[in-house]
């Protein structure tokens, strides 16, 4: 998802709304807060088992958006 893909589907919602996140598994739906958000730079790939990875380098070709969760 993209920055302007984010903002299109926050279009029109309350300003004051809380954020969570939801991370939903077989067994349970967990919920986090979101503790920080910031811009890192790096090179995004796959691990053998298709799990996306980020390696953090400060010539990547890739800035990204993380979004830090926090147990709530």
């Amino acid at each position: 998802m993209t920055v302007a893909e984010l903002r299109k589907k926050l279009e029109g919602i309350d300003p004051k709304t809380e954020i969570v996140i939801a991370r939903e598994t077989d067994l349970s739906l967990d919920l986090f807060d979101v503790g920080d958000v910031s811009i890192a730079v790096g090179t995004p790939r796959r691990d053998a088992k298709g799990k996306a990875r980020f390696k953090f380098e400060k010539d990547g070709p890739a800035h990204w958006l993380f979004i830090y969760a926090e147990e709530g």
